[in-house]
């Protein structure tokens, strides 16, 4: 008796193939012109917004990125399909945004403060150890040391925060020239990697110079960071 139930028949396989392939937009876009929703639409319009967020957030479009992450965490709280996970990225995400400038305004983390606790993909664990690094030292100590054991065979993005909290740990040490020369080599090796996390890489390589009084360095990294900020406020 309902056209969305014979058109989401119909329209599924084409869904679940633009899914699989990365195609989030179309995804999303073709389960919104169904008509109608119910938990299963609900639940991919919030995997297909997130994976749009994720990409918004990887170039440093950070506005997009907030209201695209702000609309997961509305969908993920309406469907009945398991999205613990799908909140915890989309919190991680947001918080990480926040750090950079609170003009990056979200309506979710005021009230899921600490929400991205339990996120059991790479980028949130990233965000507790960076959390931890800045609140709690000696337990960031632990956990990291644990991280780089259990990630040692990382690949891609995730190369990238292992080396991250590696020169953290370094920089806790105040050993500042290896924690120079692991975030420099991070930026050599020519991993694609999100530009808000390269905008901390470069406000860590920024102080790390200072400590080795090599103020052109810090100059050239600090002169980075601007760069990176204007375009995210753009």
């Amino acid at each position: 008796d309902s056209d969305f139930y014979y058109l989401k028949m119909n329209a599924m396989p084409d869904i679940l193939r633009a899914y699989n392939n990365g195609e989030h937009e179309i995804c999303r876009d073709m389960c919104r012109n169904l008509g109608g929703e119910d938990d299963e639409i609900t639940f991919l319009i919030s995997l297909s917004s997130c994976g749009m967020a994720k990409d918004a957030f990887s170039r440093g479009d950070l506005r997009e990125a907030c209201e695209l992450f702000d609309e997961v965490c509305r969908l993920c709280d309406s469907t009945s399909y398991p999205t613990d996970q799908i909140k915890a990225s989309a919190l991680a995400h947001l918080e990480f945004i926040n750090k950079i400038s609170p003009s990056f305004y979200s309506e979710q983390l005021p009230v899921n403060d600490g929400g991205f606790q339990n996120s059991d993909d790479p980028f949130g664990r990233y965000c507790v150890l960076m959390k931890a690094f800045e609140e709690e030292p000696v337990i960031a100590e632990i956990l990291a040391k644990a991280y780089l054991t259990r990630s040692k065979d990382a690949d891609g993005h995730d190369a990238v925060y292992l080396a991250h909290i590696n020169a953290k740990l370094s920089m806790k040490d105040r050993d500042y020239r290896e924690a120079a020369r692991i975030r420099k080599s991070t930026l050599s090796d020519g991993v694609d990697m999100p530009s808000p996390v390269m905008y901390f890489i470069f406000d860590d390589l920024e102080k790390a110079c200072k400590e080795l009084l090599d103020y052109k360095g810090a100059y050239e990294y600090s002169n980075g960071k601007i760069a990176l900020m204007e375009k995210f406020l753009r």
